[in-house]
């Protein structure tokens, strides 16, 4: 079983196929799932809100970026 939040490197995950993770950041505006996608054999972050339209069906709002690496 994966634990909670498991964003580890060792998973491979094969290209065009990414995974999400919930969030638990306590910041209102973060996004309630995080995790990674590859293109084209380039590993993205990605991140999921929960969002709602004005009809009020609920659906997923995304991004991909850049992956995070620290600096220095």
């Amino acid at each position: 079983m994966t634990p909670k939040n498991n964003q580890s490197s060792s998973f491979v995950l094969p290209d065009m196929k990414g995974s999400l993770f919930q969030n638990e950041s306590q910041n209102p505006s973060a996004p309630i799932w995080k995790g990674k996608v590859v293109i084209e054999g380039k590993t993205w972050a990605l991140s999921a809100w929960s969002r709602e339209d004005r009809n009020g069906n609920s659906f997923l709002s995304l991004k991909v970026e850049e992956p995070w690496t620290p600096k220095g």
